[in-house]
Order: structure tokens, then C-alpha cells, then sequence
């Protein structure tokens, strides 16, 4: 017996900014943070999705707002060029 099965797949360019949507709440902090923004923009990618995902993870809304917020405010308390996700996500 023998069971082929065919299919094609179709690969596109990622032409995101981050490699994965950003989420409202976060885009509009940075939006409203010219500081927090910079530090965001000078993280390496890597740096930039983990806060990113860990953001959009959360389910409620308004708590998506709240540790947006901290996310951004702990990053700002980083030294530049040394930041830790771990620091920045609180889970120090």
C-alpha cells in the first residue's frame, strides 16, 4: 500500500515591523512615551518580541494596559545597553 498524499506550501515574506502584530495597548504607550519608545526601537529584536508577546498574552484588557505600562517604565529603569526581558517583565 502506499499512501501518497500531495500539497503545496506557500511562503511569504514576514513585512511586519516586529515579526508579530504589536498590541494596541503597547503601540499606544510608546506612542505617548517618546523615551520609552526610543529605548523600545534601540532593544535588540529579540528583546522587542519577548515584551511584545508577553504583552499580548494577557487576556483582559485593561491589565494589558497596566503591565504594558510597567514593561515600558522598567525598561526606562535599565541600564542602556545592558537590559535584562527578565528585569523588564518584572520576573526578577
Amino acid at each position: 500500500m502506499n499512501n501518497k498524499e500531495e500539497f503545496n506550501i506557500e511562503l511569504t515574506k514576514d513585512e511586519s515591523e516586529f515579526g508579530m502584530p504589536i498590541p494596541e495597548e503597547l503601540e499606544e504607550i510608546l506612542n505617548q512615551d517618546s523615551e520609552g519608545k526610543k529605548r523600545f526601537t534601540d532593544l535588540a529584536p529579540g528583546k522587542q518580541r519577548n515584551i511584545i508577546y508577553y504583552t499580548s498574552k494577557i487576556k483582559n484588557q485593561q491589565l494589558r494596559v497596566e503591565r504594558a505600562w510597567i514593561f515600558i517604565l522598567n525598561l526606562k529603569n535599565e541600564p542602556k545597553g545592558k537590559e535584562r526581558v527578565s528585569n523588564i517583565l518584572g520576573l526578577k
